[in-house]
C-alpha cells in the first residue's frame, strides 16, 4: 500500500531536534493569515517591528542594524564574511565542532590568511590562549560559533573576546544561530560587530530567512571591501541595509508568511520578557542535564560551565539506529550527531517554549534504548 508523504508527516508526534523546533500554536496560526505584498506598508511595519524586537533580545542599540536575507542562516553568515574579506584580510577563527569547520571552509574561500585555534569536540579553547592570540596577531576579523550545535558546547567568555578584539581593531563576527534567544548576548556592551541567527531555533518560528545584526564598523568595512571586490548581487550586504532603511523591505522576495510568523514569535518572547525568556532556557537546561544524569546517561560536554542552554548532547552507541527507533515507535524526532560524531551522540533540542516534560519524555525513551543497545 502506497502512503502519501503527508500522511507520514501527520504521524510525527513531536520534533525535538536542535532546530527547527516546533513553533508555538500562536505562531502556527499566524502562518494562515492572508498573504501580503513584500512591498507594502504592512510588510515594512513587520520588518521594523522585527528589527526592534531582535535588538531588544540582543540588548543592541538604535544605531545598529538588523537585516533579513531570504535563505538559510548559513547564507547570512557567508554574506557577512564575503562583504568583509578580501585576499589580504587576516582572520582568526575558533573551531570546536562541525559548524566551526563550516566557518573555516567559508572564510578559506576568500582569504588564505586564516589562523585557527582548535579544541577537542565538547570543549572550548583556553581563554588566555585565545585572548593572547587576538592581542598579538594583528587580525582584521575574529570569527567563532557561540553555541556549537554539533556538540552542545557554548563559549561563555564572549565578552572578553569582544573586548580584546575591539582593542586590537578587529571585527568580531559571531555564528549565533543556536544561541541568540537562548543565551545572554549583549551586542554593544560585549563589542560584537555582527551576529547571525535564524528564526527556527530559540526564536521558535519556521525557517526561511537569515537574521543579521551588525553595526557601523561592519558597514565601514563593507564599503572599503566593495571598493575593490565585486560582491555577488544577492549577497551585497549594503544593499540589504539600504532597502531596510529606505523602505522596510528585503531586496528580494522573502517567505512572507514566515516573516509574519517570526514577528508573532518575537512579540510573544518580548511580551514574556527577554530576561525571563533567557532564564527559562537556563533553568530548563540545568533541569534536563540533572535528569539525564539521574537516568544514568552520559553527557557529552563534561564541563557544566560550557553546556549549552539550547541543545543537550548525550553519548550513546548506535545513535543512528536509536534515533530511527524513537521516531518509528514513538513518533518523536531527535537528532543523531554530525560528522565524526554521527553515530556516537544523540542531540535533543530544548529551545523556545518547549515544555520541559516533553524533553524528559525523550530522555526516558533514550535511556531505555541505551540500556538495551
Amino acid at each position: 500500500m502506497v502512503h502519501d508523504i503527508l500522511d507520514k508527516i501527520k504521524n510525527v508526534k513531536r520534533i525535538l531536534i536542535p532546530g527547527p523546533i516546533e513553533p508555538h500554536d500562536d505562531v502556527k496560526k499566524s502562518l494562515q493569515l492572508p498573504m501580503i505584498s513584500h512591498r507594502s506598508e504592512e510588510f515594512s511595519e513587520l520588518y521594523y517591528g522585527i528589527e526592534k524586537m531582535v535588538k531588544t533580545i540582543l540588548y543592541a542599540s538604535k544605531r545598529d542594524h538588523v537585516v533579513m536575507i531570504p535563505g538559510s542562516s548559513i547564507l547570512g553568515l557567508e554574506t557577512v564574511f564575503i562583504n568583509t574579506i578580501d585576499t589580504k584580510t587576516r582572520v582568526l577563527l575558533l573551531k570546536y565542532g562541525f559548524f566551526g569547520e563550516w566557518m573555516k571552509d567559508i572564510v578559506g574561500r576568500y582569504t588564505n590568511n586564516v589562523d585557527v585555534i582548535e579544541s577537542p569536540a565538547g570543549t572550548v579553547p583556553d581563554k588566555s590562549l585565545v585572548i593572547d592570540k587576538i592581542k598579538s596577531g594583528g587580525y582584521d576579523i575574529i570569527g567563532l560559533v557561540h553555541c556549537e550545535t554539533s556538540t552542545g558546547v557554548t563559549l561563555r567568555y564572549l565578552r572578553d573576546i569582544g573586548k580584546a578584539a575591539r582593542e586590537s581593531g578587529a571585527l568580531l563576527i559571531i555564528d549565533g544561530v543556536s544561541s541568540v534567544g537562548a543565551e545572554e548576548i549583549r551586542f554593544d556592551e560585549w563589542c560584537i560587530d555582527a551576529i547571525v541567527t535564524g528564526p527556527q531555533k530559540a526564536f521558535g518560528s519556521p525557517p526561511g530567512v537569515s537574521i543579521v545584526t551588525l553595526n557601523e564598523r561592519v558597514l565601514d568595512r563593507v564599503n572599503e571591501i566593495s571598493s575593490r571586490v565585486r560582491i555577488p548581487f544577492y549577497m551585497e550586504l549594503s544593499r540589504y541595509v539600504e532597502y531596510k532603511v529606505k523602505y522596510g523591505w528585503t531586496v528580494t522576495t522573502p517567505p512572507v508568511n514566515n516573516v509574519i510568523a517570526l514577528y508573532t514569535s518575537l512579540k510573544k518572547i518580548t511580551n514574556y520578557g527577554v530576561d525571563n525568556y533567557l532564564e527559562m532556557h537556563k533553568n530548563r537546561a540545568l533541569e534536563v542535564y540533572r535528569y539525564a544524569e539521574e537516568k544514568g546517561l552520559k553527557l557529552f560536554v563534561k564541563s557544566p560551565e560550557n553546556r549549552s542552554y539550547s541543545v543537550s548532547v548525550i553519548e550513546v552507541n548506535n545513535a543512528v539506529d536509536i534515533v530511527k527507533k524513537i521516531k518509528k515507535e514513538h513518533g518523536i524526532i531527535v537528532a543523531s550527531g554530525l560528522g565524526e560524531l554521527r553515530d556516537v551522540v544523540v542531540r535533543i533540542g530544548m529551545m523556545g517554549f518547549t515544555p520541559t516534560e516533553y524533553i524528559k519524555e525523550a530522555i526516558d525513551i533514550l535511556a531505555k534504548y541505551t540500556s538495551t543497545s
